[in-house]
């Protein structure tokens, strides 16, 4: 913080300061010992309410967010300031970022001299800090996958997302941004920045919602519109923002590692790993990625970009039931041999008929509609099927049985990859969710495991293999009049 903003932050609060029980330094940064480097004082001049933060290794992410948490909730306007560290766990939050922020309230604390073991709820990971008004704030350490650290429901004057692409979306859209909406807490700190903020911190892996995350902040930070989904009114609309800004920095720019020790990282870590790790790529190979490369190498051909729907040509569909998660749903059509993916659809916490209005909403030209063996399934309690749902509903559907191996789907993909095209403009989640899907790899026995992680990119590849398994039945059975398959309400 620059001495200027300091030492009016000083005078606005003299009269509380006096009637304060602990008198603050004037310069926080230097009672906690932090000094930053260039690069990490250069983002203060960056920051707006919502910042994404795309940061190589060893930059220092973690010490400059915990030390502007401490700053921040100093500069507190309310009584009982919250701030929060989330990471992806509780141990993640504990061995990153505890150390850090124990020194540094410790070092000020001291600085007020108070002791601060009076001031620090170790089981908690939690400190409290004095503020310039005379009250106190408190900044907690969570790990987003402990659910005795409870987060929803709570306020946030201001927070942190540590390792961001490894913490779910829904941690955002569903608890924390609900926590910076109190009207009671809105407007600036005693020195001028926004409250109710947060900042997401990462180093990039692959293609996922973190992702996203940054390419629409950085849009935003440019001035420009956001294309997005309005669940209000059901469409798609330029969306635009003031409060988000967006920044990346690579290790060969920032000069905070030595060109030698890079070079030598490169050779000991493998091209991939490095450019994930020091140099922020977004399409570096993730470990045990399955479509990955070739979802680069359509990029490279030229494969990736923006391309109109044939309106003489029909759409067809390929979809993944969601039960307890996602649907997901890709829509295709067949040109000259080549298969077009021209949009794609992920939705939740949606039935049957809302999803076929979704698609009727497209006002595509419906050809097949390929889904997976469990849509047959009779529900528990009616012992109805998706299946007689759909048809009763006017889609007409062909069901693609069940592989032997998750093996068999996945070298279908493969096979059928170098023959697609993807429209960018409407498959970005989707190729978001290829890129991501994996294997775990088993340190303790050297190999990949067969069986894909289950996770949020799962949906998108299920529906692939439906769409590759759909057409290759299709082919080798010719069962399937594409004049005939038609959806009769759609």
């Amino acid at each position: 913080m620059a001495g200027g903003i300091l030492a009016q932050t000083q005078r606005l609060v003299k009269a509380q300061q006096a009637k304060s029980a602990v008198i603050l330094p004037d310069d926080i940064r230097a009672a906690m010992g932090y000094k930053p480097r260039s690069v990490q004082a250069e983002l203060d001049g960056y920051d707006r309410r919502f910042n994404v933060r795309v940061l190589h290794r060893r930059f220092g992410k973690t010490v400059r967010e915990v030390a502007k948490l401490i700053e921040r909730a100093a500069l507190c306007p309310y009584p009982n300031g919250r701030y929060a560290y989330l990471a992806p766990t509780y141990g993640l939050a504990e061995d990153i970022a505890w150390l850090y922020l124990k020194d540094f309230h410790g070092n000020l604390m001291r600085a007020c001299g108070r002791n601060p073991e009076d001031y620090q709820q170790v089981g908690k990971l939690a400190v409290m800090v004095p503020t310039y008004g005379g009250n106190w704030s408190r900044v907690r350490l969570y790990g987003v996958d402990s659910p005795k650290q409870r987060i929803r429901g709570l306020y946030l004057d201001g927070g942190v997302g540590d390792e961001w692409a490894w913490i779910p979306p829904s941690v955002w859209t569903q608890q924390v941004r609900p926590m910076l909406s109190d009207k009671e807490r809105t407007g600036v700190d005693l020195a001028g920045n926004r409250n109710q903020w947060f900042d997401f911190i990462f180093t990039p892996f692959g293609r996922n919602h973190a992702h996203t995350m940054f390419r629409r902040a950085e849009l935003w930070s440019k001035g420009l519109p956001v294309r997005e989904f309005d669940p209000v009114t059901d469409r798609e609309q330029d969306v635009f923002s003031d409060e988000w800004d967006a920044r990346l920095y690579k290790a060969s720019q920032t000069g905070v590692i030595d060109p030698k020790e890079l070079a030598q990282a490169r050779v000991d870590m493998g091209a991939g790993k490095y450019e994930q790790e020091y140099e922020c790529s977004f399409d570096a190979a993730v470990e045990g990625a399955i479509y990955a490369r070739a979802i680069e190498a359509l990029r490279v051909a030229g494969r990736v970009g923006h391309f109109p729907v044939n309106p003489l040509l029909p759409v067809h569909t390929a979809w993944d039931l969601g039960f307890d998660d996602a649907t997901a749903i890709w829509f295709f059509q067949e040109i000259a041999g080549e298969v077009r993916l021209i949009d794609y659809l992920e939705i939740t916490n949606a039935g049957l008929p809302r999803t076929v209005e979704l698609l009727a909403e497209k006002n595509y030209r419906y050809g097949h509609h390929y889904l997976p063996w469990d849509v047959t399934v009779g529900e528990l309690g009616t012992g109805k099927t998706r299946a007689s749902v759909l048809k009763e509903l006017g889609v007409r559907i062909v069901v693609v049985p069940k592989t032997k191996h998750v093996t068999d789907g996945i070298a279908a993909v493969e096979a059928m990859l170098p023959l697609c095209r993807f429209n960018e403009d409407k498959c970005a989640g989707g190729m978001d969710a290829l890129v991501l899907y994996r294997r775990e790899f088993v340190e303790t026995d050297g190999v990949f495991r067969e069986k894909p992680i289950h996770n949020q990119a799962s949906h998108a590849a299920d529906a692939m293999r439906t769409l590759a398994m759909g057409r290759r039945r299709q082919r080798l059975e010719g069962e399937i009049d594409p004049h005939t398959a038609r959806i009769a309400q759609l």
